[in-house]
C-alpha cells in the first residue's frame, strides 16, 4: 500500500529528466509512488516519462498542456492533489540525481512527529516532507518565481514548518547552466513575484541596499560584488514592481511582510537533526539511517 508520494514537476528537462527519476525510483520501494507532473513540455519529456512509466508501476505521470497563466506553484499543488501517499515529498528537481536519502528522511520525519499532534513540513532546503493534509491545507500559490519564500511565510505564520540544516550533501546537479540572460531573467521573475505576494516596495528597496543584504538563499559575496549586486537590485526592483502590478496581488502574513523576513527567521531556527530534535523534546535515533543518509541528517558530531 503506497504511503508516501514523491511529487515531481518536469518543464523542458529531458536531458536529465530519467537519471533524476530513475535515482528517485531506484531507491525507494513499494510503499513510495512517484507522481510527475509535466507542465506542458516542448522537448521530448513526454516520451521520456512515458517510457519510464512503462517500466516502472509505481510512476504515476500527468502530462499538461502548455498554458502561459500556469505557473510552477499551480503545477506543484496538482501534484499533490494526485498524490495517493498520506505523506508528501516534494522540492526534489528533474535536474538533480539523488543519492539514497529517502528514507533517511523519512525516518527522521516520524521520529520528529512522534508525541506531536500539530502538522508540519520538514524542510531540508532542497527536500521536503509533509503529510498530504498540510501541503493541500496552505498550498503553494500560482507563482512562477519565489513560490518557495511565499509558502514559507505562510507556513511559518502557521507554525507549521521546522526548519532541518543538513550535515552533508543530498544530490549531484546534473542540470546545465543556462546562462546569465537566464539568471537574470529567474531573478527579476522572483523579484515580481515577491511583489504579487505583498513584499512592500520600500521594503525591498531598503533590503537591497542594507548592510545585512545576503542570508542564507545566497553565497557569501567580495565587498565589490555585494556592492555591484546592490546597485543591480536597485535597478531591478523597481522594473519588477511596475510588471507585478499587471498580475494577481495576494495578502501576505502580516509578520512575515516585509522583504527578507523569512529568510532571517529560516537562517535563525534552522537546526541540525540533532538539535531540532532536542528543541521538540524528542530522543532521536540515527544509528538506523543508511550512511548516505547520516552523513547528509545526522553527521554533525565528526
Amino acid at each position: 500500500m503506497v504511503r508516501y508520494t514523491i511529487a515531481v514537476c518536469n518543464y523542458n528537462m529531458d536531458k536529465t529528466l530519467e537519471r533524476s527519476l530513475r535515482s528517485m525510483l531506484g531507491q525507494t520501494d513499494e510503499r513510495f509512488e512517484v507522481v510527475c507532473v509535466d507542465g506542458g513540455s516542448t522537448d521530448q519529456s513526454v516520451s521520456i516519462l512515458e517510457s519510464l512509466a512503462n517500466d516502472y508501476d509505481r510512476l504515476r505521470i500527468d502530462c499538461r498542456p502548455p498554458d502561459p497563466e500556469r505557473h510552477l506553484g499551480a503545477d506543484r499543488n496538482h501534484s499533490f492533489e494526485l498524490a495517493d501517499g498520506e505523506y508528501i515529498l516534494e522540492s526534489f528537481d528533474c535536474d538533480n540525481k539523488y543519492y539514497e536519502i529517502i528514507d533517511g528522511l523519512v525516518d527522521i520525519y516520524h521520529q520528529l512527529e512522534s508525541g506531536h499532534d500539530d502538522l508540519f513540513l520538514l524542510s531540508a532546503m532542497g527536500v521536503s516532507i509533509a503529510p498530504r493534509e498540510l501541503v493541500r491545507e496552505i498550498p503553494y500559490r500560482n507563482l512562477g518565481g519565489a513560490e518557495d519564500r511565499d509558502w514559507y511565510r505562510r507556513l511559518a505564520a502557521a507554525n507549521a514548518v521546522r526548519w532541518l540544516r543538513r550535515t552533508g550533501p543530498i544530490k549531484d546537479q546534473i542540470g546545465y547552466y543556462k546562462g546569465a540572460k537566464w539568471q537574470v531573467s529567474r531573478d527579476i521573475e522572483g523579484k515580481i513575484c515577491d511583489f504579487q505576494s505583498g513584499v512592500p516596495f520600500w521594503s525591498a528597496m531598503r533590503w537591497a541596499v542594507s548592510t545585512n543584504h545576503a542570508y542564507i538563499y545566497e553565497q557569501p559575496r567580495s565587498a565589490p560584488a555585494t556592492v555591484a549586486k546592490r546597485f543591480y537590485d536597485m535597478l531591478t526592483f523597481p522594473y519588477a514592481y511596475v510588471r507585478s502590478q499587471r498580475r494577481e496581488q495576494y495578502d501576505p502574513p502580516v509578520k512575515f511582510k516585509r522583504k527578507g523576513e523569512i529568510g532571517r527567521l529560516i537562517d535563525q531556527r534552522r537546526s541540525t537533526a540533532r538539535k531540532l530534535a532536542k528543541r521538540m523534546n524528542i530522543d532521536l535515533d540515527c544509528s538506523n539511517l543508511n550512511e548516505a543518509s547520516y552523513r547528509a541528517f545526522c553527521d554533525d558530531i565528526s
